[in-house]
């Protein structure tokens, strides 16, 4: 049962909102004077609101920063490159949501480098804690000839609008936004809290509205809420909706605190009631309100697979340009790689660095006569210009070489993974378009559920102590027809996981109809039972082999069991 939020009342609230009511900002040039000792566990839980996270080994910490829908300018990423060449050991590490970070980051630099940062227009602020996310969108917004709305537009004025409102900066937990600009749906809006999907409404554009989306350990596909929603109102129904999260989100329990659990409580119909009272509430005429149309029944629409995403140059919808792709390995870069792109979208591009929810870059108004040349250049920097969607693209989380959380080696695993299929005799096995995430916990920074593949992070009894091992999901799809997650199959040590990985592969190209079928059609077409019988065979020989029946034997959890 959800009650509205009484700031004034703190009686039976989580630890940590009694901490928030002290204030959200720390003064960290005093806490870099105070030296690493100072530094408690609430300094530790605060600092997130400015984007700053304690890093897995002592003295060292991660820095992220806003890259609103995923678009620096060429002096901007200069300026990251420059600040991580200084204090970040030379590393700068893409996300999953169109951000930058450091990592081994000292406590003492923190002050110096938010205030370089703020002098050139950057901000850690909100990057993390219970606040509004980094605003994403399609990175290949205004730019795409699938284009039904300026998602871009969209998201950077919800941006602007967005970070001066300290009264929405305590949450009770974090709050992710996406825009994308067709019902290709590229930005990946079915697991944000808001999705916004550009769709043209008797010759003008709008936007659809899902709601309540979110990964994590009990993951949800979004709500269809809003069937469309007028550009110039995208800002004041976003803001209702985060107020709504606000007052009525669980601060008792933060493994209940998302919004995708207000929705559960709540239902549909109650949902959109309380969001009409928000708009009303917010001065939002009714002749405005009368411009949104209102879902009927919430259901999520099919997605069509309308273009390839492969090749690393895409036309754009601008008559002679096209849009060169840069795949990033895992999202690790350097400085000087970075620093390097910067230049190149300077001398070929619109001025700007671009990034992806994959973890990549792109350059984009390059010139169609210079795109072989800009690719060259690229490949002679030690760029990456093949392989996307497929094995080298997967996705991965830090793992346990910086998290404190990870139980799992992830880089690790898609190091062996990339190399092994890298060397398949098989060039249909080596060149197939398939989606792998991998996260390193339950938590899903690594998004494993959307994957054709997902490997999260656990452990297996031993003789002494535990083995590392995965969890392996199977048939997730956002990018064509109706969005699912994947569903778990089997537990797999550590050690044979790559193997299973590459013999899911080898089967499906063998068995698909053709290169065109999504892996997800091929999944369902053997079953959950059928993968896990024979990957179970494929590790019989592992020195825990009777572990890996645990999941088979049970049922298919679902993210509504056993909630609250």
């Amino acid at each position: 049962m959800l009650t509205k939020f009484n700031p004034m009342e703190l009686d039976g609230l989580a630890p940590e909102e009694r901490v928030k009511q002290t204030g959200l900002d720390l003064d960290w040039a005093a806490l870099g004077a105070a030296g690493d000792d100072a530094f408690s566990k609430r300094h530790a839980l605060l600092s997130k609101w400015a984007g700053v996270y304690k890093q897995l080994q002592p003295g060292f910490f991660m820095m992220r920063t806003r890259v609103p829908g995923g678009r620096l300018s060429s002096a901007h990423a200069r300026l990251m490159a420059a600040l991580a060449a200084r204090y970040a050991l030379g590393q700068i590490c893409i996300t999953t949501r169109q951000c930058l970070q450091f990592h081994w980051v000292k406590l003492a630099d923190i002050a110096t480098i938010m205030t370089e940062l703020a002098r050139h227009g950057l901000t850690g602020k909100n990057a993390c804690g219970d606040v509004t996310r980094n605003i994403c969108c399609c990175p290949w917004s205004g730019v795409c000839p699938a284009e039904q709305a300026d998602a871009r537009a969209a998201a950077e004025a919800l941006e602007h609008a967005m970070l001066p409102r300290d009264d929405l900066r305590n949450l009770p937990r974090k709050f992710k936004i996406n825009f994308s600009g067709c019902l290709t749906a590229c930005g990946q809006p079915f697991t944000n809290d808001l999705g916004w999907v550009g769709i043209q409404r008797n010759g003008s554009p709008g936007f659809m509205l899902f709601c309540a989306g979110g990964l994590g350990a009990r993951p949800f596909l979004a709500t269809r809420v809003l069937d469309f929603v007028p550009p110039h109102l995208v800002v004041p129904v976003a803001q209702a909706a985060i107020t709504l999260f606000r007052d009525w989100g669980n601060r008792r329990n933060r493994a209940y605190a998302r919004s995708k659990y207000v929705m559960h409580a709540f239902g549909l119909a109650h949902y959109q009631d309380l969001l009409r009272q928000y708009l009303a509430a917010a001065g939002l005429a009714p002749s405005d309100i009368a411009q949104i149309a209102f879902s009927d029944d919430g259901r999520l629409p099919s997605v069509p697979y309308s273009f390839d995403r492969s090749p690393a140059v895409i036309p754009q919808k601008q008559p002679g340009k096209v849009l060169v792709q840069i795949l990033v390995w895992r999202g690790e870069l350097t400085a000087e790689q970075l620093d390097n792109a910067a230049h190149l979208a300077e001398d070929y591009g619109d001025g700007h660095v671009y990034f992806t929810h994959r973890q990549n870059m792109e350059l984009h108004g390059v010139d169609t006569a210079r795109a072989d040349e800009l690719l060259a250049r690229l490949r002679a920097h030690g760029f990456h210009t093949e392989g996307f969607m497929g094995v080298p693209d997967a996705v991965a989380c830090v793992g346990t070489t910086l998290c404190n959380l990870a139980v799992s080696n992830t880089p690790n695993l898609y190091r062996l993974i990339r190399e092994r299929i890298a060397a398949h005799p098989d060039p249909r096995v080596r060149s197939c378009r398939i989606l792998i995430n991998i996260n390193g916990c339950p938590n899903s920074c690594g998004q494993h559920k959307i994957a054709d593949i997902g490997l999260r992070g656990m452990r297996l009894p031993a003789s002494s102590g535990s083995t590392e091992a995965f969890e392996l999901s199977l048939g997730g799809s956002i990018y064509h027809g109706v969005p699912a997650l994947n569903e778990p199959v089997c537990c797999i040590p550590a050690a044979e996981t790559p193997r299973a990985v590459e013999w899911l592969i080898e089967t499906f190209v063998r068995e698909r109809a053709d290169d065109r079928t999504p892996f997800r059609h091929w999944y369902l077409s053997r079953g959950r039972a059928w993968c896990a019988t024979h990957l179970n065979a494929l590790v019989a020989q592992a020195a825990q082999p009777g572990a890996l029946n645990a999941l088979l034997a049970s049922p298919i959890p679902h993210s509504s069991d056993n909630l609250p």
